[in-house]
């Protein structure tokens, strides 16, 4: 090779640069991306744990709310009589799928990433608080808080019970979704669920669109009086077949 055709150390260095220059701007964009993706993530878990999340109903609620239908979820404070709730059912309860994530998959659900297995959950409404008395049935067939009737749906057994401080009763609106009432003779107090238990509270249904208005069902409960909850629950409860 002709001296003048030899590549110089200088010639060299110059072509080296940009490719070097090039390599640090895509590490750079790769970086970049990764840290938008990461921080548009942790955003969204933290909406989600202080503004509520969307979700879809199963059939436990109907016909008020429809399976399938948006429901806008956010996260229980102190759970009131009359409140519609995500539960993670006792697995003692018919049909109930295990649920037991570990910790990267509790991450990708807080990421809204991951969603928890079908049948893991359950829709119900709370009609028993802590001290509340109640009670199947009057002579039409509804229920009863502290003497109260409600429009829950109950299995056909006879019941009387007083909630326990820390425990809540709970009922669906569909009359072949299980309650707390269906297992009072074989679970007795763990057939009423603790707060841990209780996931969610439905906040809007029909969400973003044709929303349910929730306020008059809530009301049939709300205006009934509590009263104080006793240490120990009050059971009374026969085995009921249809549960």
């Amino acid at each position: 090779m002709p001296l003048s055709q030899r590549p110089t150390r200088a010639g060299t260095a110059a072509e080296a640069a940009p490719a070097g220059a090039r390599g640090r701007s895509r590490a750079r964009t790769v970086v970049e991306v990764t840290a938008v993706v990461v921080a548009t993530l942790l955003a969204v878990g933290l909406l989600g744990s202080v503004a509520g999340r969307p979700g879809r109903a199963d059939a436990t609620m109907e016909p008020l709310i429809r399976a399938g239908q948006r429901v806008w979820l956010v996260q229980p404070t102190t759970p009131e009589r009359g409140d519609i709730v995500v539960i993670i059912p006792d697995l003692r309860w018919h049909a109930v799928v295990a649920d037991d994530p570990g910790s990267v998959t509790k991450a990708l659900r807080w990421l809204r990433i991951a969603r928890p297995p079908e049948g893991s959950r359950m829709m119900v409404r709370i009609i028993g608080v802590p001290g509340d008395e109640v009670r199947c049935c009057d002579g039409n067939g509804s229920p009863l808080v502290n003497g109260h009737p409600v429009p829950a749906a109950m299995p056909g057994n006879h019941f009387r019970v007083v909630v326990p401080e820390g425990r809540w009763f709970v009922a669906s609106d569909s009359p072949s979704s299980a309650s707390s009432a269906c297992y009072l003779s074989s679970l007795g107090i763990e057939a009423m669920v603790t707060a841990d238990r209780i996931e969610a509270r439905v906040a809007r249904v029909g969400w973003p669109w044709a929303a349910t208005d929730l306020s008059a069902d809530q009301r049939i409960y709300t205006g009934i009086p509590g009263n104080p909850a006793p240490v120990d629950p009050i059971i009374e409860a026969g085995k009921d077949p249809t549960c």
